[in-house]
């Protein structure tokens, strides 16, 4: 089995390899999230030595992640399965295959990729497996689910309160022994009010410490809803009130020892953090929001990612949130957004809404990635021998890549576009003159990195989205 498992691991890695190396800096990076979803090549690979094998073997259809979805499911998930499932007893019980968060794949990609997905079970090709898929109600998805037989959906709202209750209970339990057949425990899963979301996210906040900070985070938790609800009695079980009460506690704790002077900065990482068209590392986020003093950017990104830890974590140097209801409830400007916190020069306290206009911070990071491309690129930027050379024949380039082309600079380069897109309509004036000055100036330099770094074919996409912008903000 060791043997397996690592065949699976070697498939997974070239799978993913390929994809994030024909995928990146292109709007279209569905194909990834739902390899990494669907498939769960190594825990499928664990149970089953003939399907990794099967999987490993299939490498060579591994450039599929550049094909349509079908091909994708042909090659990754029929091919090797059916090779694997003629020695697979029909006595044994099916694998579960759980696909979550459906609606966070990009525009409509989660019903196409239910309803080929749908297909493929119906043709009999994916015996002796069963899919559990997990989404918000998404329009798209909702229409194509209508169609199922009413025993294959469920629908949270359909579950009884009293059921929720225990199932929410019965994972305080295990999530928070420090707290078993105490009060305190019975009044979280009272504020859950069967909402599970609410309930995770309140044991990361908790659990994070020892079995004394654990008392005082529960104590601090219970305290400050109990006083938001008594504010607030008519909305207080409304499911996205009592997320968002638990959110705006998480940053109130956040932010509570932060100089005032240094507000702005953090919450400028936590939206840089939320608005990139791409995951991104604390050094990233720290070069886009300060040139002068990244070192000092990224300790503060390190520190706000470490008091956020109940919805941020960290995963291959990289930033992501447990769930799309925080970013929802920073970029909904209301009451709820507004906390208040202390300046200690005077020892006064001040409310300060820490919700983020989205289309005003992607255009601030459109300007951030035009002043880190008019800083770092130039001229033949990895100082090549010669342009007639091809690059697979110049030694040591990937190398030199890495060397010359910063983390910060690469995502520059990527995603400049999609932020002035996003930025449509009120913002483009401001970034207007950027934009005209890098085309005179750096397109050219730009081209060159986008080509070291295997992009080329987005550049035209790119410039002729520019182009719409620059058209559609001389009309305004």
């Amino acid at each position: 089995m060791k043997d397996g498992l690592q065949l699976a691991w070697n498939g997974v890695e070239l799978l993913l390899k390929k994809a994030e190396d024909s995928l990146a800096g292109t709007p279209f990076q569905v194909p990834v999230g739902i390899v990494n979803t669907l498939i769960e090549l190594y825990n499928l690979a664990h149970h089953s030595h003939v399907y990794a094998e099967s999987l490993h073997a299939a490498s060579g259809a591994f450039d599929s992640v550049n094909k349509p979805l079908s091909n994708q499911m042909n090659d990754l998930l029929v091919g090797p399965w059916q090779k694997s499932v003629k020695n697979y007893s029909p006595d044994l019980p099916p694998y579960l295959i759980v696909i979550d968060a459906l609606d966070e794949i990009q525009g409509k990609a989660g019903a196409e990729f239910l309803r080929k997905l749908l297909l493929t079970i119906q043709s009999g090709h994916l015996q002796g497996l069963k899919f559990l898929v997990t989404s918000r109600p998404d329009p798209e998805l909702a229409k194509l689910c209508a169609s199922f037989p009413p025993d294959s959906v469920c629908r949270l709202q359909d579950v009884s309160q009293e059921q929720a209750d225990r199932d929410i209970m019965t994972y305080l339990h295990h999530a928070l022994p420090v707290f078993q057949n105490k009060l305190e425990l019975k009044e979280l899963g009272r504020k859950a009010n069967g909402l599970f979301i609410y309930a995770s996210t309140a044991v990361r906040y908790i659990s994070s410490g020892t079995p004394g900070e654990q008392q005082d985070q529960m104590r601090q938790l219970l305290n400050s809803t109990n006083n938001t609800e008594m504010s607030e009695v008519s909305n207080s079980f409304d499911p996205r009130t009592l997320i968002d009460n638990l959110y705006h506690q998480i940053l109130s704790e956040a932010f509570v020892q932060v100089q005032k002077n240094h507000v702005e900065a953090r919450l400028k990482l936590l939206y840089t953090i939320l608005c990139t068209e791409e995951r991104i590392s604390a050094s990233v986020a720290a070069g886009l929001c300060n040139a002068t003093n990244v070192r000092d950017m990224e300790e503060r990104a390190d520190d706000l990612i470490k008091k956020l830890h109940a919805v941020l974590y960290v995963k291959d140097d990289k930033v992501f949130w447990y769930h799309a209801s925080f970013p929802d409830f920073i970029f909904a400007q209301g009451q709820s957004s507004k906390i208040c916190l202390t300046d200690f020069n005077n020892s006064s306290n001040y409310i300060k809404d820490m919700s983020c206009d989205a289309a005003s911070h992607h255009a601030l990071l459109a300007k951030c990635c035009f002043d880190i491309m008019q800083r770092e690129l130039q001229f033949n930027i990895c100082n090549l021998p010669s342009s007639f050379f091809e690059d697979t024949k110049i030694p040591n380039l990937q190398t030199c890549i890495k060397e010359k082309i910063s983390g910060v600079l690469q995502y520059a380069c990527q995603h400049w576009a999609q932020h002035i897109m996003k930025a449509i309509p009120k913002e483009h004036k401001n970034i207007l003159d950027k934009i005209e000055k890098f085309l005179e100036i750096h397109v050219l330099f730009w081209m060159e990195a986008m080509n070291l770094l295997q992009l080329s074919k987005q550049c035209h996409i790119m410039l002729q989205q520019v182009i719409e912008c620059i058209t559609k903000a001389r009309e305004f």
